[in-house]
C-alpha cells in the first residue's frame, strides 16, 4: 500500500511539475563506461534524481578518450554497460542527453589523431645512428635561464592575500617544444591550496591564463619528488615561468632544481594543412619522407605511446649518410593546460567524423537521441595550421562553420533533433570577451554570436554575471538554458541563474552541473536542487516565451561545406 501511495504522489507530482516547471529540469553526469564503477555511481544518481519526481534529463558527458562520439571504437563490455544505463533511464523516466564531439578537447583524437590542432615546429634535429634518428637538443634554444634554477621556499606567513609566488621571465628559442623539470616538496600543505608551477607567454599579467603547468603536490605533506610538463614557444622568445602558491592558507613549499630543455615533439601531424620539409643541415639539401625518412605517425594522445617523443628511422636505401644530422619542419599537435588536446576546426576530415560519429551514435542509442549538446566549450587552439590560415576566415568564422558542420551531420540522420551548445566561445561577457589572441589560438573569438545559427539552444555558464550572460543570448534570438552549481558548496548561485531565467524569455530551464568525474563528483544538493525548481521556478508566460528552438531562425552567412577529396 505504501508502495502505491508513493507512487501515485511521484505522479501527482510529475504532473505539476510538468505543467509548471521549466522543460529542462537536467542534471549533467560524467561517466566512463569502461569502468564498472563509473557506471554504478551513475545508476545510483539516476535514481535518486528520478525519485524527487523533478528531474527528468541527463546531460551525458563522458572522458575525451572514451567519449561517446567515438562509441564504435568501444569494445564489447563498454558498449553492454552503456546498454544497460540506458535501460536503468529509460525505467525512470530520464531522458539522455549526450554531450558530443568536444572539439577543444579532443574527443576525435582517441581515433583519429592526426586530427590535432597543428602548432609549427621548425629545426627539430635528428642525427642518423643506424637506422634510427637520436634527437639532438638545440642547448642555446634556452637563454638566461640558469639563475632561475633555484631554490624556491613559500610559507604561508609570508603570504599577502593568499599569494606567495612569482612570476619568472626567461627567452627560449620560437617554435620549439620544450619541457620544465622540477625537484618539489610540501609540508602540511592542502591540496586546494594550488601550488602550482605554470607556463605562460611573456607579455601575462598577473591575471592571465596559463598555457601549461602542474599542480605538484597533491598531499599536504609530500617529501622531494621529480616532475615535469612540456610547452610550446610558439613565435615568442619572451617566456614566464610561474612558481608558488596561489590561494595559501598553511603550511610550506620547496621548489628547487628547476630546469628547461628542448625535447622532440610527440608527433609530426599527417593531414591536409600540416605539411613536412626534411632539409640536410649541413647542405640544406632536401631529403623525401618514406623514401629518406620514416617518422613514426600520431598515436592516441592518451596513452602512454602517444605522449612518448616521434620516432625517426631510415630505411634501406635512405640517402642520408651514417652520422649525417637533417631538421624537420612540421606540425605537433596541440596541447594546452594539463591534458587538453585540441582537434583542428578547419579539417576536412573533422566533417568526415561528424558524419561518420552521427551514425555510431545512432546505432549506440537506437536512434538518434532527441537532443544532444554539441559540446565546444574552451576551445584553445586553432586557426594555426595551414588549412586554417588558407581558409582565409578568422577564428570567429572558423568556429561558426565548424558549427554549421555539427548541425548537417546530426540533420543528415535526424532532422528534428533539438541543438544545444556551450555559450562560453560565444558569450562577449566570458571566453569571447578577450581580444588579440586567446590562448594557442590566431586571433580572437569576439564577435563569434553574431554568427551562430539561432536554432541552437545556447547553454550558458558565466558564473560571473548569470543575469547578462542569458539576457544577452536572449535578446540576440536564442532560446536559452543553464547550467549550474558547479560543486559551489551551496545553491546561492544556482538561485541566482533562476531569478535570470525567471525573468528571461524563452529560457528552458536549468542543469544541475558538478564537474568532477566518476564517483568523484558533488551530487550533495540533488534533492535540495530539484526542490528549488520545484517551488521557485515561475517561467515566463508571454507570447514572446514560446519555444524559439523550433523556429528555425537562421541568419544565412554561412554556405554549405564542401569536403573536396583529392586523388
Amino acid at each position: 500500500m505504501r508502495k502505491l501511495v508513493s507512487a501515485v504522489f511521484a505522479l501527482v507530482a510529475g504532473v505539476a511539475c510538468a505543467a509548471e516547471q521549466y522543460p529542462y529540469r537536467w542534471f549533467r553526469l560524467q561517466c566512463d563506461f569502461r569502468k564498472e564503477a563509473d557506471v554504478a555511481f551513475a545508476e545510483g544518481i539516476v535514481r535518486r534524481a528520478a525519485a524527487t519526481g523533478v528531474y527528468n534529463g541527463v546531460l551525458l558527458d563522458t572522458a575525451p578518450d572514451a567519449a561517446i562520439s567515438t562509441c564504435a571504437s568501444w569494445d564489447g563490455e563498454t558498449v553492454a554497460r552503456f546498454g544497460r544505463f540506458r535501460g536503468t533511464c529509460a525505467h525512470e523516466g530520464i531522458e539522455i542527453v549526450p554531450v558530443i564531439w568536444s572539439v577543444g578537447y579532443g574527443a576525435p583524437l582517441s581515433v583519429e589523431p592526426d586530427l590535432a590542432e597543428g602548432l609549427s615546429v621548425k629545426g627539430v634535429a635528428f642525427e642518423r645512428r643506424g637506422a634510427k634518428g637520436r634527437f639532438v637538443r638545440d642547448e642555446a634554444a634556452v637563454a638566461d635561464f640558469a639563475r632561475l634554477k633555484g631554490p624556491y621556499a613559500f610559507d604561508a606567513k609570508d603570504a599577502k592575500d593568499g599569494l606567495n609566488r612569482g612570476f619568472h621571465p626567461f627567452k627560449a628559442a620560437p617554435f620549439k617544444t620544450y619541457r620544465c623539470r622540477y625537484r618539489a616538496k610540501a609540508e602540511n600543505l592542502n591540496p586546494e591550496q594550488r601550488f602550482q608551477i605554470l607556463f605562460y607567454p611573456g607579455d601575462a599579467n598577473d591575471h592571465a591564463e596559463p598555457l601549461r603547468g602542474v599542480y605538484p603536490v597533491r598531499k599536504p605533506t609530500t617529501d622531494w619528488f621529480n616532475a615535469q610538463f612540456d610547452f610550446y614557444s610558439g613565435e615568442r622568445e619572451e617566456h614566464r615561468l610561474g612558481i608558488g602558491v596561489w590561494s595559501f592558507t598553511q603550511g610550506r613549499a620547496e621548489v628547487a632544481s628547476v630546469t628547461i630543455e628542448e625535447v622532440a615533439p610527440t608527433a609530426f601531424l599527417h593531414r591536409e594543412g600540416t605539411p613536412i620539409a626534411i632539409r640536410d643541415a649541413v647542405t640544406g639539401a632536401a631529403y623525401e619522407e618514406g623514401r629518406d625518412v620514416v617518422l613514426s605517425p600520431a598515436r592516441n594522445p592518451w596513452t602512454k605511446e602517444g605522449r612518448r617523443p616521434v620516432e625517426v628511422s631510415f630505411p634501406a636505401g635512405s640517402r642520408v649518410p651514417e652520422g649525417g644530422r637533417i631538421l624537420i619542419d612540421g606540425y605537433a599537435p596541440a596541447v594546452i593546460g594539463w591534458d587538453q588536446y585540441p582537434a583542428c576546426m578547419s579539417a576536412p576530415e573533422l566533417v568526415r567524423h561528424f558524419e561518420r560519429s552521427a551514425d555510431d551514435i545512432a546505432r549506440l542509442f537506437g536512434g538518434f537521441p532527441k537532443r544532444v549538446m554539441l559540446s565546444n566549450d574552451e576551445t584553445r587552439a586553432g586557426g594555426t595550421c595551414e588549412t586554417c590560415r588558407r581558409s582565409g576566415l578568422d577564428l570567429p568564422h572558423i568556429f561558426a562553420r565548424m558549427v554549421e558542420a555539427e548541425m548537417k551531420a546530426v540533420r543528415r540522420v535526424s532532422p528534428d533533433t533539438e541543438m544545444l551548445i556551450w555559450t562560453d566561445m560565444m558569450d562577449p561577457l566570458h571566453n569571447a570577451n578577450r581580444r588579440g589572441r586567446y590562448f594557442l589560438c590566431t586571433g580572437d573569438y569576439f564577435g563569434t554570436r553574431d554568427l551562430i545559427p539561432r536554432d541552437l539552444v545556447a547553454a550558458c555558464w558565466y558564473r560571473r554575471n548569470p543575469e547578462a550572460s542569458v539576457k544577452g543570448f536572449a535578446d540576440a534570438g536564442f532560446a536559452t538554458c543553464a547550467a549550474t552549481y558547479y560543486d559551489s558548496g551551496s545553491l546561492d548561485s544556482s538561485r541566482r541563474w533562476l531569478k535570470a531565467g525567471n525573468a528571461t524569455k524563452g529560457f528552458k530551464g536549468l542543469i544541475y552541473a558538478s564537474w568532477g568525474s566518476g564517483g568523484k563528483q558533488d551530487f550533495r544538493f540533488l534533492e535540495d536542487f530539484a526542490e528549488m525548481l520545484r517551488t521557485e521556478s515561475a517561467p515566463r508566460t508571454d507570447a514572446s516565451s514560446r519555444d524559439l528552438g523550433e523556429e528555425r531562425l537562421r541568419i544565412g552567412l554561412l554556405s554549405d561545406i564542401h569536403v573536396t577529396v583529392e586523388e
